[in-house]
């Protein structure tokens, strides 16, 4: 290899290391600093968390929609004992310098899901035994002043256990689960990670006050 050669790539592994801690090159000055990365989270004084520019319990669906420029698909879900969720899949996203699969749980009353629910247009059986419901155009209308009180965020790369530590911290505790996956918990960044050696690493962000609820879900 030529020393010009080695030089390149040795320029770019730098680059690469400068995304990853979040300090991008800007041109004509000094590094810049990398907003919209999964580590970057804040709990202000009345317990809202905000990861990617989104405070859950706050930001609504329209204003999400609006940020990342796409329009994501709405599903009310029917799971075990009758539980109703309501959810907005953004499949794959560009947020930061990471590419990651995005779904956004959103808050409403059980009367609101029910009656949603009653006034569906379709019912179709999902392969994890749960039933999707779409909605009627008035219903989803709606649904965009709902606030984002989760969100679900599936790196397209998994992350290995020390890079994990390095960027979010110690977690609070760790848990196994089936398959050789593990549960880390992060209360003070009200987030659950789901580190799977074989598959998709899930990360989960609740509002503060849900946490435990979250916990208790992923176990």
């Amino acid at each position: 290899m030529s020393r010009r050669s080695f030089l390149v790539l040795l320029l770019l592994a730098l680059a690469g290391l400068g995304w990853w801690f979040g300090i991008a090159p800007r041109h004509g000055g000094g590094p810049v600093q990398v907003q919209d990365l999964p580590w970057q989270t804040r709990v202000d004084a009345d317990g809202r968390l905000t990861v990617f520019g989104v405070t859950l319990g706050r930001t609504t669906l329209r204003e999400l929609m609006q940020r990342w420029h796409h329009d994501p698909e709405l599903g009310l879900f029917q799971g075990p004992e009758d539980t109703l969720r309501l959810e907005a899949y953004f499949g794959k996203r560009r947020l930061g310098v990471f590419d990651a699969y995005v779904v956004a749980r959103l808050g409403a009353d059980v009367a609101q899901l029910e009656r949603w629910r009653a006034g569906a247009v379709s019912r179709k059986a999902q392969a994890s035994g749960d039933y999707k419901y779409e909605l009627n155009e008035k219903d989803f209308a709606q649904a965009l002043a709902l606030p984002v009180i989760e969100l679900t965020y599936v790196p397209t790369v998994n992350y290995a256990p020390e890079i994990v530590r390095r960027r979010f911290g110690a977690p609070a505790e760790v848990r196994p689960l089936a398959e050789g996956r593990e549960l880390w918990l992060y209360p003070d960044r009200a987030l659950a990670m789901v580190l799977d050696p074989g598959g998709r690493d899930i990360l989960h962000y609740v509002q503060p006050a849900r946490f435990d609820a979250l916990r208790a879900r992923l176990q």
